[in-house]
């Protein structure tokens, strides 16, 4: 009975490690939805004008007041999966322009999804996936299945 016992409690401990793999990784695909659409949602904004101007805030994805017809390039503020916060990290654009071209996470954890990204580039980090729209990175095919 003891040996069945032991036996329940190790089958149960490796089902809920895997459990919390497949959670983690559920996670980092959101994260990979989230930040290309926020990355469109910048690309969508510079074409909206011309010049092409970068956005200043998240608030200038979600009603683009530019041409004084109110445009939503993103549908609502998408909160990092990791943090649970809108509180991305925005990367400036190039000088001497204003605004900013991309977004990452805060999350500094390790990744576990290895050959998907949305730059080829990308390090081991959460964070080293950046969601960058500007002309010098390629455009990323698709999002992971």
């Amino acid at each position: 009975m003891l040996l069945l016992v032991v036996l329940m409690g190790t089958l149960l401990a490796g089902l809920g490690q895997r459990a919390t793999l497949l959670a983690e990784r559920e996670r980092e695909r959101e994260l990979l939805f989230r930040g290309e659409q926020i990355r469109r949602a910048i690309v969508s904004y510079r074409a909206a004008a011309e010049p092409p101007t970068w956005p200043a805030s998240l608030q200038d994805l979600l009603a683009d007041r530019r041409s004084g017809v109110v445009r939503h390039h993103l549908r609502r503020a998408y909160a990092d999966p990791f943090t649970r916060q809108t509180d991305w990290v925005v990367i400036p654009a190039p000088e001497p322009a204003q605004g900013w071209m991309g977004v990452h996470s805060r999350a500094t954890a390790r990744r576990l999804l290895q050959h998907e990204g949305p730059q080829p580039d990308n390090g081991p980090l959460l964070s080293d996936w950046h969601f960058v729209a500007a002309d010098t990175v390629p455009e990323k095919p698709g999002l992971p299945k």
